[in-house]
């Protein structure tokens, strides 16, 4: 069954989120980290909106979904064998959701920078490498080839909330 007090509660964190990434002289990589949050918690939200299974009550899609960083790209590597029936069913939604979304690969490209040791990943947290050389988050100057450019990346985001937001009400009215 949906959790709209769930998604509500998830949607109200990554509007925060976003809000700390608008702050005026906030480091770019720092940022990206928050704008990161904020689409990690609104998909989320979706996800607690949309899932009509038990809540933690399966968890592939907890395993998957909502306890992860990169939820898009951790769910779409998940094996859908191992999926329940309201897994799969959300993991449809959640898909069809994001390629509908004109801002569909700066989401994705978002969704997969998340908190990563590994040095091969670039990341918002963790010094990786970048040409055989270690450099910081602070330090990476490829932040716009990457994910595209900051305000991009901020339009794409509120698109999203806002959607998401929709998405809400929407089944909230049903």
């Amino acid at each position: 069954m949906a959790d709209t007090k769930r998604a509500d509660a998830f949607l109200r964190q990554a509007k925060a989120d976003f809000k700390v990434a608008e702050f005026v002289g906030m480091p770019e990589f720092a940022a990206r980290y928050f704008l990161q949050q904020a689409v990690e918690k609104a998909l989320k939200a979706f996800g607690y909106a949309k899932f009509s299974g038990t809540i933690g009550g399966d968890r592939y899609i907890d395993d998957f979904f909502f306890r992860r960083h990169d939820p898009l790209q951790k769910l779409g590597a998940a094996d859908l064998r191992r999926l329940s029936k309201n897994a799969n069913l959300l993991r449809r939604a959640i898909i069809l959701f994001v390629e509908s979304f004109p801002e569909r690969t700066a989401i994705e490209k978002i969704d997969a920078t998340s908190a990563s040791h590994d040095p091969r990943e670039v990341s918002y947290r963790y010094p990786f490498e970048v040409d055989n050389a270690w450099t910081t988050p602070a330090e990476y100057n490829g932040w716009t080839a990457y994910q595209g450019g900051l305000g991009q990346v901020r339009t794409a985001v509120r698109k999203l909330l806002a959607a998401v937001a929709d998405e809400i009400a929407l089944t909230r009215w049903r």
